[in-house]
């Protein structure tokens, strides 16, 4: 296999106040709390973190070239 992409992005941070508040807001459960949190106060950021570095990691990939691995095609920083 060749190694031919990179990919950088955010990790979910759960942010405990806020997901308490949902669970008191809604009467619903943590998970389903989580879930609405990540919606609402973590996937633009995502989005924006990813759209942000897309650039200078398409540059990085230039850079680096080409290289032959035993079983990866991208490397992901989460």
């Amino acid at each position: 296999m060749r190694l031919i992409a990179f990919s950088l992005d955010l990790p979910y941070i759960k942010n405990e106040e806020n997901i308490l508040a949902i669970i008191n807001m809604c009467g619903c459960e943590r998970n389903e709390a989580i879930r609405q949190d990540y919606e609402l106060n973590w996937k633009w950021k995502r989005r924006e973190f990813v759209s942000q570095t897309r650039c200078m990691v398409a540059f990085f990939e230039r850079l680096f070239g080409y290289m032959n691995t035993s079983d990866c095609r991208k490397i992901s920083k989460r």
